[in-house]
């Protein structure tokens, strides 16, 4: 049978085999359709000279190398031969390298240079002022004791964040106004900060003011803590059981039940005392009480007291004076909870000549059997998670 002339026409416009049959341009067909070209069209010489791409790569990775380099290099110069200079300075006040690293808490070296130099300058002004009286601590001791600090008040911040004891701006200013009206103005104020700490107000706010403040509100919260005083109240109010019964008289169970030490001896004979003495707790409660009065369980930071108002009278000064006993059971104080925190604590030590104490919960000068205060292994940073 003939072929269709139409068949034959369509047979002769389709290659045998179109991924090999080159067209005139030397463009195959499968070539063409993928560039969405026409076989035969003919392309456009390419002129353009080859260009090698440039190796961003490899100078980023060289640039990070020589930055790392450096840091490593200034750490060693930082902590392997304590540099203190004004470019060490410069540096670590944009560079956080740790002093002291408490439960992930980093403590800046830029800070403890910092208030290492505000110890100084405060130190030698009260030489200045008092020469025959004080004596100027060598630089050792106010490292170590400005380490200590940092890492308590380090401590203390995150317990402060976990017991919800806030301070805002307005407490803080309003702290700052009582100073300044127990002194008359804040001129006086500003200028007695400068002489004695070479700070301005905001340093001086934020270093001492809000810390203050951060420690009464936590203080509050542990006082408030039943898990953790719960039994020393139970043995306040069992006492306070035995004096109202009347058995034994007041002085007697306060030899025998006292936990002040300065009084117990003494039946709890507090002598006389005037307003702002005491702990404003103790006072509210001795001003609502009459002679021979027993007071409740009064709670101040430093415990439980139950007091016995002895007498009464007026000073020459018209100002109201009492004389009163106590008996004291001694709740935990602030300090000594920061302490057993940090017993617990992950404490890493970087600060050269130091080492951290755990048991003791404080920093201390490595023990030696040689002359020298710092031991060969005193640049080693100090762990201790064990």
């Amino acid at each position: 049978m003939a072929e269709s002339p139409v068949r034959r026409s369509v047979k002769q416009q389709i290659p045998d085999k179109p991924l090999l049959t080159k067209t005139t341009s030397g463009m195959n067909y499968a070539e063409a359709a993928a560039r969405n070209a026409s076989p035969s069209d003919t392309p456009a010489p390419n002129n353009s000279k080859s260009v090698r791409p440039w190796p961003w790569g490899r100078i980023g990775l060289w640039v990070i190398g020589v930055v790392v380099a450096a840091l490593t290099a200034f750490g060693v110069g930082l902590y392997g031969f304590s540099w203190r200079g004004q470019a060490a300075q410069q540096v670590t006040s944009v560079i956080p390298y740790p002093v002291a690293v408490v439960n992930a808490r980093l403590i800046r070296f830029s800070t403890y240079q910092a208030d290492f130099n505000t110890l100084k300058y405060f130190y030698t002004k009260q030489s200045e002022l008092n020469q025959t009286l004080f004596t100027m601590p060598d630089d050792q001791s106010i490292r170590a004791q400005l380490i200590d600090k940092l890492i308590r008040d380090a401590m203390t911040e995150q317990l402060a964040s976990q017991s919800q004891a806030r301070v805002t701006p307005n407490e803080v200013e309003a702290e700052f106004q009582k100073i300044v009206d127990q002194t008359g103005n804040q001129a006086d104020v500003e200028t007695n900060i400068r002489e004695l700490y070479n700070w301005d107000l905001n340093t001086f706010k934020a270093k001492v003011i809000r810390p203050y403040l951060v420690r009464s509100r936590l203080q509050e919260k542990l006082m408030e803590d039943t898990a953790i005083n719960g039994e020393a109240r139970n043995r306040a109010q069992a006492i306070l059981d035995r004096v109202k019964a009347g058995a034994e008289s007041f002085e007697d169970i306060a030899k025998n039940s006292s936990e002040d030490e300065t009084t117990a001896d003494q039946g709890g004979d507090l002598g006389y005392f005037g307003p702002n003495e005491l702990v404003e707790a103790f006072e509210a409660a001795v001003r609502e009480m009459e002679i021979g009065q027993v007071s409740e369980l009064v709670q101040t930071p430093y415990g439980y007291h139950i007091i016995k108002l002895v007498d009464k009278t007026t000073g020459s000064d018209g100002q109201p004076s009492y004389r009163a006993s106590q008996i004291l059971i001694r709740t935990k104080d602030l300090d000594t909870w920061i302490s057993e925190k940090l017993q617990t604590a992950t404490v890493w030590l970087f600060a050269p000549g130091f080492q951290w104490d755990k048991a003791a919960a404080q920093v201390s000068l490595p023990q030696t059997t040689t002359n020298e205060s710092v031991p060969t292994n005193a640049n080693t940073p100090t762990n201790t998670n064990s």
